[in-house]
């Protein structure tokens, strides 16, 4: 899928961007309505682990560039490799949660939430607004299916669901589809780890 920017005042971003902003917020309201404030405190921190680490690990990766232009850090972020270090940040935050808590059914319905509307609202952004609402309401159906049942049958059909939705935008091989299956994989293996300790 394209990428369009979108400029206000000195400042450019992405569609993507915004999309992943509105996908957060709005979950968060179904987070918090649907599960609770323990399932709130979870997505919010989750959020704003990923943020943080993908905003700043351009430090990481272009210290001397940092120092040279400190100011750069707020125009820019750590690219793909940031992605990555907030997509581990993530999945070691959760795991870490996902031992302490005995009730964990919120995780994987709140990520298919996010999914769904960050899909649908870049979709819209991109002028893809059929494609995005088709694949709108199919993914609503994993909402509810995977509310009663998280199983791996889900966590593969929406994963293998949202291949299929990537492929129909032209943008099969890319990090969102990277991201999609090592999401799914870790999905699993929670999954198989919480029938093992029943």
């Amino acid at each position: 899928m394209e990428k369009h920017w979108y400029t206000i005042g000195s400042f450019t971003f992405a569609n993507t961007w915004l999309a992943f902003i509105i996908a957060v917020i709005l979950t968060l309201i179904t987070v918090r309505v649907r599960y609770g404030q323990y399932a709130i405190n979870w997505y919010s921190n989750s959020a704003f682990i990923f943020i943080m680490v993908w905003k700043f690990s351009i430090i990481l990766f272009d210290i001397k560039n940092i120092f040279s232009h400190p100011y750069s850090i707020i125009y820019f972020n750590g690219g793909i490799k940031g992605v990555w270090l907030g997509v581990i940040g993530v999945l070691l935050y959760t795991y870490l949660y996902y031992k302490r808590k005995e009730d964990q059914h919120f995780i994987f319905p709140a990520w298919i939430i996010t999914i769904t509307v960050y899909q649908l609202t870049l979709g819209i952004l991109s002028q893809m607004s059929i494609t995005a609402l088709i694949a709108f309401f199919i993914n609503i159906g994993f909402v509810y299916y995977s509310s009663r049942d998280g199983g791996t049958q889900i966590i593969i059909l929406f994963t293998i669901f949202q291949l299929l939705v990537q492929s129909v935008q032209g943008s099969i091989w890319s990090l969102t589809t990277a991201v999609y299956l090592v999401v799914m994989v870790y999905f699993m293996i929670l999954s198989w780890r919480g029938k093992r300790s029943e």
